[in-house]
C-alpha cells in the first residue's frame, strides 16, 4: 500500500479467510507491505484516527 504519510499515519492489518488476524504493518513512511501465501483480506486503518488516501497494489 502506498500513500503520503505527511498527509496522515495509514496503517495496515490482514486476516485470514475465517476473520483470524494473521499480522500487520505499521511503519512510519509512504509504503506499508505484508504478504503471506494463500487468501487474506487487508484492512487500512489511520494511526490515532488519521486518514488519507491510498494505492493498494497485489502481485
Amino acid at each position: 500500500m502506498t500513500f503520503s504519510h505527511a498527509a496522515g499515519d495509514l496503517d495496515l492489518e490482514a486476516f485470514d479467510v475465517e476473520g483470524g488476524r494473521l499480522g500487520q504493518s505499521a511503519g512510519v513512511s509512504d509504503e506499508e507491505r505484508y504478504g503471506h501465501d494463500g487468501p487474506f483480506a487487508v484492512r487500512v486503518y489511520g494511526y490515532s484516527g488519521a486518514t488519507g488516501d491510498y494505492t493498494i497494489t497485489v502481485n
